[in-house]
């Protein structure tokens, strides 16, 4: 939890770290337990590890501070009754080899400072807060200080003193308003809870059980064990059920919220309640009692798992979604829009056929409940809906129409009507040829409503582009190389602007060695592979010596795999799979950079990379 906290790492990250500084370094104890205490008969040979530790210069001042202040806490550290199979996680008292790379060295830090903080005293804080009254208005602000150090002293905190705060003369006494700002915010929702939030729920999960004899026996141990809950989380992820995102925050994707929703639906959703590992763990408990019979016990489990797989197996669609309350009105015939399992669909669109209008629940990576489904339905359109995320893995608010195909479409954040109505023109669009190219204050954009071409803004990674640009751009569909863009991260950078049917994209230079050349190639069969789908729009996949690659189209929809994989020819069929499922395997005969063979499942993410998973 705290490497999430802290660094933003994920919990198998985490533990992968703690594993490398047990086993390889020899520089921590046994890491996969979540227990805090260690056991009495250890006392004195804490004195010792201390003693080691001090040798290391970066805790030599804190050793000698608990040597000759002594040792506090050491009736809540040393605990038998609340160690476990193993006890907490402590230095070993080996020095860190100077080769010991960055993450592990700030594992290994956190984990020497939080044991020997443990046996330091409390910290002390002053805490003040200063009252302030104008025309009956009380205005507060408070400070805090730290007094004594104590633990402190080993994890260091900033004192939160506001800047100025300064001392008063007298109490009361009279001040003068230097500036007043005001300073407009709306509410929040609570943040996405990250690997550590995650962790503490799994932890702690019996606090939700309302069952008294269910919620005794998983209180203890929570769901899943400190060695197995990362894996659950990166399971999750690998199945697509949830997604990390740039943040470090977990996001639960339209897959997954269709399984909960489907699971309550059947019903089986005690599948995905935690009072089912309760009432296990209750009924172990008994048989490890001897209060409840082993036999009984397999016996419940054979039923649940009949139970649950008869109702999964007699499950159809139209009777988990069956046609009650309609959304609203179709827009393309005079049928009514229903729900159903993967989209909203209208009455008269049968497995595919009939009228083709339907809301897809899982729309440019966002999952659409029916309330926003039924408003985007009868209003064509929703205003800043958040939700969204990009290829970067960062979540976005935009707002949403329903073009004249009746299918979902960002709203452009180009100029108004109005706006290019008053405007000078450039040239005749040479993507609509019924609209011209006009000039405003922010944008290049055709004034055909209708029209497929995005409007080119005049500022695009903090560079003014320059109108003999915007003309190459609109009529030769690219312009030359600009070497003066600057990226989110403050760094320049080459590139083309390219336009894709009617699409902004950049075109990087080839890196002077960007690893094709080294790419073995192969006999490029005709024909199309297989189909590759992206927001909606579907482009056949060919072959080239060296990749499979999405043949030219107007979507702007790009995709380059390559056919060597870990010294592993990727083969044609395997290709079609990947592209049309999302993923192939589990296939065998990869090379590992050490000679070794190895077998892995290939995942095509959503960014359009292709990532081993080996499960």
């Amino acid at each position: 939890r705290h490497g999430s906290n802290l660094w933003r790492w994920s919990a198998k990250y985490t533990l992968d770290i703690a594993q490398t500084l047990y086993e390889e370094y020899k520089l921590i104890t046994y890491p996969r337990t979540d227990s805090r205490h260690l056991p009495t008969d250890m006392r004195d040979s804490i004195d010792e590890l201390i003693t080691e530790l001090s040798k290391q210069d970066d805790y030599s001042e804190h050793c000698r501070r608990l040597a000759d202040d002594g040792l506090t806490n050491t009736a809540r550290n040393f605990n038998d009754a609340k160690v476990s199979d193993h006890y907490a996680v402590i230095p070993t008292g080996n020095n860190p080899p100077a080769n010991l790379p960055a993450p592990a060295r700030q594992l290994y830090d956190h984990i020497t400072r939080r044991f020997l903080a443990s046996f330091h005293p409390h910290a002390t804080w002053l805490d003040a807060k200063r009252v302030a009254t104008k025309n009956e208005q009380i205005l507060t602000a408070k400070a805090s200080t730290l007094e004594v150090a104590g633990w402190r002293a080993v994890i260091p905190k900033p004192n939160s003193s506001p800047e100025g705060w300064g001392v008063l003369a007298e109490t009361p006494c009279i001040g003068e308003i230097a500036a007043i700002e005001v300073q407009q915010k709306q509410t929040k929702p609570a943040p996405r809870m990250k690997d550590a939030g995650v962790l503490s729920a799994m932890e702690n999960a019996g606090k939700i059980i309302d069952d008294e004899e269910f919620r005794e026996a998983i209180s203890e141990k929570g769901l899943g064990t400190p060695a197995t809950r990362a894996d659950h989380i990166e399971k999750l992820i690998s199945h697509s059920y949830i997604e990390r995102l740039k943040s470090g925050g977990l996001r639960a994707t339209a897959k997954g919220i269709r399984l909960i929703e489907v699971l309550r639906r059947i019903p089986v959703n005690w599948l995905s309640s935690p009072e089912l590992t309760g009432e296990m763990e209750s009924r172990l408990s008994g048989v490890q009692q001897g209060t409840f019979d082993s036999a009984e016990y397999m016996m419940e489990i054979n039923h649940k798992v009949i139970a649950m797989v008869e109702s999964v197996k007699g499950y159809e669609s139209d009777t988990l979604y069956p046609h009650d309350q309609p959304l609203g009105d179709c827009p393309v015939c005079d049928g009514k829009v229903y729900e159903g399992m993967l989209n909203y669909h209208c009455q008269h669109n049968k497995r595919g056929k009939g009228c083709p209008f339907a809301i897809w629940k899982d729309s440019r990576g966002r999952y659409f409940d029916i309330i926003t489904a039924t408003r985007f339905l009868n209003d064509g359109k929703v205003d800043d809906l958040h939700g969204f995320v990009n290829r970067s893995s960062e979540e976005f608010t935009a707002s949403i129409i329903r073009n004249d195909d009746h299918k979902l479409e960002f709203l452009s954040q180009g100029p108004s009507k109005e706006e290019l109505s008053a405007a000078e023109e450039l040239i005749g669009c040479p993507t609509c040829e019924g609209g011209s190219i006009k000039v405003t204050d922010t944008h290049w954009a055709c004034d055909n409503g209708a029209c497929k071409s995005k409007p080119l803004a005049r500022n695009i990674c903090k560079r003014e582009m320059q109108t003999d640009e915007a003309l190459r751009y609109f009529t030769e569909g690219e312009t030359e190389l600009i070497e003066d863009f600057i990226s989110k991260r403050g760094k320049p950078f080459t590139a083309k602007l390219v336009n894709r049917g009617g699409r902004l994209k950049f075109e990087f230079p080839p890196r002077q060695n960007n690893g094709r050349s080294n790419l073995p190639q192969y006999e490029v069969t005709e024909g199309v592979v297989g189909t590759y789908s992206q927001r909606g729009s579907k482009v056949p996949i060919i072959e080239s010596a060296t990749h499979f690659i999405a043949a030219d189209n107007d979507q702007g929809i790009e995709l380059e795999i390559p056919r060597t994989f870990a010294k592993r020819e990727l083969l044609r069929d395997e290709c079609k799979t990947l592209v049309e499922q999302g993923k192939v395997g589990p296939l065998d005969d990869f090379i590992s950079k050490k000679g070794k063979p190895f077998s892995a499942i290939l995942v095509l993410n959503r960014s359009g990379n292709v990532k081993f998973r080996f499960d």
